[in-house]
């Protein structure tokens, strides 16, 4: 839902302060990548902030995206096409911060995970999505805009769609396993941006092959967003109601807590207590270690700043630190949807791991 309360902030800032951007867009672009640069900076740190987990770029991209569906002349329109290319800027700005913060981590997990389906693809769909932004990012400037030959620049702006097309399928790699997985808060977010995105194609397409017919474009736009809206919906009821009959089954997870594998770790540890740190999401991620007669006998997670919606400790976390104690070892799979925190908690093993002595 954070999605929606951010959507209803930038739509806010247009109404309000659309014409101070529009003429005087400057301040607004240093002001974005000063915020950008202090997140990243408090990210290295550990200090989790939202602004570098992409919710922020795709609010201010979504206004973008629907600026081209409105009909001409409309409120819609009106508010949103002068400041189109301001606006793409600024989330162009918000969404290489978003790389920095994670393309990094996304291509070491993918090749150390290569048996991943999912993190190989989310690695592609990321490279591919910054290759086709990058482009439309420079050439949103007027300055630039201007040296470019205008059939130019229009055939290039057309790339946008492959990029709102891959947004969409950038955010059902991520939560589309979780949301099926019965992960609180997930199915409402999948519903949502594919109201979003599915609307708009619906709404684009209309906009076109209607566009010398304004009254038949706009029945069939508001026909299309009601259909779409009660598709999302019905997803929405009928995932809860699945995850909602299979929750006991979720629920009854073995205890961990003194469970041993049979297979002894490749190198025989001193036992004791280690800690171990790994990045996650949101910074890094702490583990407790306990070795007893060379084997691992208990990983409990002590620190864990990731959103536990997105990566839930007593069910996600409690399925991995099984199959380590069972496998006796800290490379097991990942849950999918969740590759960064999962990948934090291994990397939080073998730090725990290394620490012990012979």
């Amino acid at each position: 839902m954070i999605i929606v309360f951010a959507l209803f902030i930038v739509l806010s800032f247009v109404l309000i302060s659309g014409d101070t951007l529009r003429k005087h867009p400057l301040p607004f672009y240093l002001g974005a990548a000063l915020l950008c640069a202090v997140s990243l900076a408090l990210r290295a740190l550990g200090i989790y902030n939202f602004t570098y987990s992409g919710i922020v770029a795709g609010a201010l991209f979504i206004p973008v995206m629907y600026a081209g569906v409105f009909p001409p002349g409309s409120f819609g329109a009106k508010k949103l096409m002068p400041v189109r290319a301001q606006l793409s800027i600024i989330g162009g700005t918000f969404a290489i911060e978003h790389s920095l913060a994670y393309l990094d981590v996304t291509i070491k997990r993918a090749f150390s995970n290569l048996g991943n389906a999912n993190a190989v693809l989310s690695l592609l769909i990321s490279i591919a999505l910054l290759a086709v932004m990058l482009p439309l990012f420079i050439t949103s400037f007027k300055f630039i805009r201007k040296k470019m030959d205008g059939k130019k620049w229009k055939k290039l702006q057309r790339m946008a769609y492959a990029f709102y097309a891959l947004m969409y399928v950038h955010v059902l790699i991520f939560m589309l396993p979780k949301a099926i997985g019965g992960v609180a808060g997930y199915v409402e977010k999948v519903a949502i941006y594919s109201f979003l995105f599915i609307t708009y194609l619906f709404c684009r397409i209309y906009r076109e092959a209607f566009k010398n017919d304004k009254k038949t474009m706009v029945k069939r736009q508001m026909l299309s967003t009601v259909g779409i809206l009660t598709v999302s919906l019905m997803f929405f009821i009928s995932v809860s109601l699945t995850n909602h009959s299979q929750a006991k089954k979720n629920e009854a997870m073995p205890d961990v807590e003194d469970a041993a594998g049979e297979v002894l770790l490749e190198e025989k540890k001193a036992d004791g207590v280690y800690y171990g740190e790994g990045m996650g999401n949101n910074g890094k991620i702490g583990v407790e270690v306990t070795l007893s007669d060379g084997q691992i006998k208990k990983i409990e997670i002590v620190k864990f700043p990731d959103d536990e919606d997105y990566f839930d400790i007593n069910t996600d976390g409690a399925k991995m630190i099984q199959s380590m104690i069972e496998a006796q070892k800290s490379d097991v799979d990942t849950i999918s949807g969740a590759t960064y925190s999962s990948m934090g908690v291994i990397d939080a093993v073998e730090d725990a791991l290394s620490d012990a002595q012979d």
